[in-house]
């Protein structure tokens, strides 16, 4: 029975012994991985702070780019400003460029139409030129000297008086249609002039 004793014993001492072979590894390994999370909490507690520190420069960044944004907005609203105003411009300069072809077109049509009235002009005078040759030289004196009586008199002076008033305003008009014609081809030459600066 002793013996049986010892036995049952030394089966406890090597169940013992078995027991804390495997208990040890488990508890080296418990205590290496509570090593383990700390030193994982503490990584993760440094990658906190590393990532607050990056979530501050962030922050400082995405104020300094907000003040950016906003000179990025106003300078695009000042873009938008400038783009409108130089399309008011370019719609200002084609508006100026139709009127000034418009008032081109007007200046030459006055301008043809003075050339015509000096052209008849010139015409009346020539007819009238040639109607002085063809009567020859009578001067009005001599119309006066072939008056019969003083109301024949005073009707060949009415007579005279009236040619000669006809052949000033023949003049006066070829004058004046002439003076029209310079007239009109200056402002459609300083039209014209003025129609080159848009191209």
């Amino acid at each position: 029975m002793k013996r049986r004793k010892w036995i049952v014993i030394l089966c406890a001492c090597l169940a013992l012994l078995l027991l804390a072979a495997l208990i040890v590894p488990v508890i080296a390994q418990f205590t290496a991985g509570a090593v383990s999370l700390k030193d994982q909490l503490k990584t993760l507690k440094e990658q906190q702070n590393e990532l607050s520190e990056r979530q501050k420069e962030v922050r400082l960044q995405i104020n300094e780019l907000s003040g950016q944004i906003s000179e990025v907005s106003l300078r695009k609203q000042l873009l938008d400003i400038q783009i409108d105003l130089t399309e008011q411009e370019i719609e200002n300069v084609n508006a100026q460029i139709e009127l000034v072809v418009d008032e081109i077109a007007e200046k030459e049509v006055e301008y043809g139409a003075v050339i015509e009235d000096e052209n008849a002009q010139v015409r009346v005078f020539k007819e009238r030129v040639r109607e002085m040759e063809e009567n020859g030289s009578i001067s009005y004196y001599s119309i006066l000297f072939q008056a019969r009586s003083f109301s024949d008199l005073l009707s060949r002076i009415d007579f005279i008086s009236e040619i000669m008033h006809y052949d000033e305003g023949v003049v006066d008009r070829l004058a004046a249609a002439r003076e029209r014609t310079a007239e009109k081809k200056a402002e459609l030459e300083d039209i014209q002039a003025e129609a080159e600066t848009y191209r």
